[in-house]
């Protein structure tokens, strides 16, 4: 959040060179893109690149920022995608390897 507003100042101080509509017009412009960027694209790509699903990084993220603020939201879907790949690694590809290995006993 505060990444993108520091991000805005300087278009917006060149608006303001041209007049008080031109700002605004960046204001508005700046908040439209960032509001499809934070809300539409993102959780679109999270949930191909890295399987999240979106409930599950919502409720992270609500939990989360119960129990530390501000800093909990942030941290909820690195935090969940880490997990996820670690319950992969630990469970599903040993369970993989049982299964071939069961499979290879049968044989």
């Amino acid at each position: 959040m505060i990444g993108p507003a520091i991000a805005a100042v300087p278009p917006i101080l060149l608006g303001l060179v041209d007049g008080s509509g031109s700002a605004a017009a960046v204001l508005a412009l700046y908040l439209s893109i960032q509001a499809v960027e934070s809300y539409l694209i993102t959780p679109l790509l999270q949930r191909k690149m890295m399987k999240l699903v979106p409930a599950l990084t919502l409720a992270a993220q609500a939990v989360l920022g119960v129990i530390a603020g501000p800093i909990g939201i942030v941290v909820a879907a690195p935090l969940v995608a880490v997990t996820i790949v670690i319950v992969k690694m630990l469970y599903v590809e040993a369970v993989d390897i049982q299964i071939v290995a069961n499979s290879r006993v049968q044989s």
